[in-house]
This record gives C-alpha cells, sequence and structure tokens, in this order.
C-alpha cells in the first residue's frame, strides 16, 4: 500500500480536530446546541442483546439519517453492544438493568444521550423483537463514532548506527547505539479524532458498568532504528588532523504490525512495514537528533495511518455514471481525513495469483459527511473492474 507523507497526514489530523469542535457564528458567539427529539426504532436478533443493537441502530438513523450508523466506528459500538452479555468477563451487565443501561449508553458516549427500551419479547420463540425510543446527541455538538482500540505499544527508543567509509570495501568499520525519546502511535492515533485508546480490559470492578471495551486490539513490535553514515575520505588538497567530515546516508524503522477485531475474533493485519528516511538530503552527523526525530515523526505517521485504514478499509459503497458519463464513487472514508489527502487512486487488492494493488484510476476527491466521501474517477478504462464493497480508494500523496 502506498502511504501518505507524514507531512501530509498530519495535515489530515489537523483538519480532523478542527472537526470535532462546532462551527462558531461570526460575532464569537458560543454556539447553539439543540436537543434532539426523540426517534423510535425497531430491531430483531437471536440474542436479545443484538436485537438492542439493531433496534438503537434503526433509532439513530430516523434521527441522524440513514448513513450514520454505516461508518466502521459505529458498526463496531454496535457489535460491542451485541456480542457482549451476561457472562463477559468484564461482568458489564451484573445487577440488573440500571447497569445495563449504564453500560450500554457508555459504548454509546457522544452518539446517544439516552434510550428506553419500550417492549422486548420473543417472536414465536424464536427471534428476539426490541422497540426502543432513543435520544441521539445533541445537535451543535460533536456527533461522531470513534473506533475503541486497545493499543500494546512496545516503544521505539533506540538507534544502531552503522559507520562507513567513503572509499572503503562496504564494510562498516564502527558501529554505535544510542536512545532518545519521541511521542508514541497512540498520540498519532488520537489526533486522527477518529480512535479511543481503551486501557487494559477491567475485571469486575465498579468503573465496568461505564467501561468503553475496546472493539480491536493493536500491537507494534518495534525494532531499534537503523542509521548509516559515510565519512568522507582524506583529501591530500586539504591535509587536516580534525575528524573527516561524516554524513547520515540513511536510516530506516522497522516494526511489525497486527491489528485484531476483538468482536469477530478475525486479524485484520499482520505484516512488517519499513519506512525509509526522506531520501536526497544530507545530514552531518552532528545534527543526528533532528535526523532521528524526522524519521520516527514520517514512521508512526505512516504506522498510524495504515492502522487506521486496516480497521477502516475506504471501500466503494457504490458507484454511479454521473454528468458526461464521468463516474463516481461513494467511499467509506470521512471528509475529515479525505481533505487531508491531495492525491487519491482507485484500485483492487490483487488475488492469490498476484498479492500487488492494482491501480484503477485517479480519484478526485468532490466531497463527503462523517461517514462517507464522494470521488470522482477519472482515467478509468474499465468500470466493471469497479466493485462495490471490494474497491478501495486510497491516499497515494
Amino acid at each position: 500500500m502506498t502511504l501518505m507523507p507524514a507531512i501530509a497526514l498530519a495535515a489530515a489530523f489537523a483538519v480532523s480536530l478542527g472537526a470535532q469542535e462546532p462551527t462558531r457564528p461570526a460575532n464569537g458567539a458560543q454556539p447553539a446546541v439543540v436537543a434532539a427529539p426523540w426517534s423510535e426504532g425497531a430491531g430483531q436478533g437471536a440474542t436479545y442483546r443484538g436485537a438492542l443493537a439493531n433496534a438503537i441502530a434503526a433509532a439513530v438513523a430516523a434521527s441522524r439519517g440513514a448513513d450514520f450508523p454505516k461508518g466502521t466506528a459505529m458498526r463496531a459500538r454496535l457489535r460491542v453492544i451485541a456480542e457482549h452479555d451476561a457472562g463477559d468477563r468484564t461482568g458489564a451487565f451484573d445487577g440488573g438493568a440500571a447497569r445495563e443501561r449504564a453500560w450500554v449508553l457508555g459504548q454509546l458516549v457522544g452518539v446517544v444521550d439516552d434510550y428506553l427500551v419500550t417492549s422486548k419479547g420473543k417472536a414465536d420463540g424464536a427471534a428476539w423483537d426490541v422497540r426502543v425510543r432513543v435520544r441521539a446527541a445533541a445537535a451543535g455538538a460533536a456527533v461522531r463514532a470513534s473506533l475503541v482500540v486497545e493499543l500494546d505499544d512496545g516503544g521505539l527508543g533506540s538507534w544502531e548506527l552503522e559507520r562507513f567509509e567513503e572509499a572503503g570495501r562496504g564494510q562498516a568499520f564502527d558501529r554505535r547505539r544510542g536512545r532518545f525519546e519521541g511521542p508514541p502511535v497512540a498520540t498519532y492515533l488520537r489526533r486522527s479524532g477518529a480512535v479511543k485508546l481503551a486501557g487494559p480490559r477491567p475485571g469486575g470492578d465498579s468503573r465496568a458498568a461505564t467501561s468503553l471495551v475496546p472493539s480491536h486490539r493493536v500491537v507494534l513490535s518495534w525494532q531499534p532504528l537503523r542509521l548509516r553514515s559515510t565519512v568522507e575520505k582524506p583529501n591530500p588538497a586539504r591535509p587536516t588532523k580534525g575528524p573527516r567530515p561524516e554524513r547520515l546516508s540513511g536510516g530506516v524503522a522497522d516494526v511489525t504490525v497486527r491489528v485484531e477485531d476483538l468482536v469477530q475474533g478475525v486479524v485484520l493485519l499482520s505484516e512488517k512495514m519499513s519506512i525509509q528516511a526522506t531520501a536526497g538530503q544530507a545530514w552531518p552527523t552532528t545534527r543526528m537528533d533532528a535526523y532521528v526525530n524526522e524519521l520516527v515523526d514520517r514512521a508512526k505517521a505512516q504506522v498510524a495511518q495504515r492502522i487506521y485504514f486496516a480497521m477502516c478499509p475506504p471501500v466503494v459503497l457504490r458507484k454511479w455514471a454521473g454528468q458526461g458519463g464521468a463516474w463516481h464513487v461513494e467511499v467509506e472514508m470521512p471528509a475529515r481525513l479525505a481533505r487531508g489527502g491531495r492525491e487519491f487512486a482507485a484500485g483492487n487488492d490483487g488475488g492469490l495469483s498476484s498479492p500487488d494493488w492494482e491501480r484503477l484510476a485517479v480519484a478526485t476527491f468532490v466531497g463527503g459527511s462523517a461517514a462517507s466521501c464522494t470521488f470522482r474517477l477519472e482515467g478509468l478504462t474499465d468500470a466493471s473492474a469497479v466493485d462495490v464493497g471490494v474497491t478501495e480508494v486510497r491516499p497515494v500523496r
């Protein structure tokens, strides 16, 4: 997968942070926050909580629009509610209906302010049928569902430097090691505004009634940064007794990334990433701290992006031929992230014979919402190659 540079990703994160705050009126007054009306919804399911999750989704759709519950984050929160029962090790539902209701509202914080179950029962002794009244979060507030992630980050805090003679035989004549401090990947994920980080899942303590249950787990295993430097060969025309100039000639950060969907019990991503330092810029070893910081920022931003898109694949939801015959697609990607990219491409993952990503067309951002975006496809030669639910629109710059 081709990834956006760290700077472009940081821009996307900055946009996302701005999107968290409601727009202020021109006169500087506080924006109006209007209480949302109650809406009703009905749901069926093999279990009571499965039916409850479906009913809440229907009620939120009636209040916020049909697209809102379709987002990956909202679906993940509803799956958490549906799959966690009284036997769950968090003990979330011990203590009766009041405790259960508090836990459910906790999972939907920022989306649902309150809900009431108006009826529940089994239809013909088989599926559950649940009806609810829901008051969605107030209009004017930052209404958005976020993925809740349990992050296990081993941390990146050391480097290893191999030193080479410019006129040598290609073997390092010296090796050095050092340490540094930098922001964890958690910082980059939080900046996205689309991820909440949960601590270790609680036991049976009192906090379990409202603790957010993670829907995903991310495990990062970093290797020390691998750096390379070149010592300038002696120059007879400029003899000197001091140290010869030495420049950093390469660097790479290696990390193994594993992303698990805890609700469905599947591994979404398990791969090793190698992020190279920016090429074409000569850094003297006296500026190693700045070089390391730039490489670490670049690496962690790309890892954060890879994690996010593994949990929220930017797949095509529908396609259509627009004005002038140009093909358009709706993609599951928040507009706040799409606005941070300068160039996108539509394509398909490879099959069994070839795992490489197949680029189909340039995708131009047209507009979008908190749940999805519209892109216009340019240079598409075969519209049938764009498959709903399969083709992705990825940021490439």
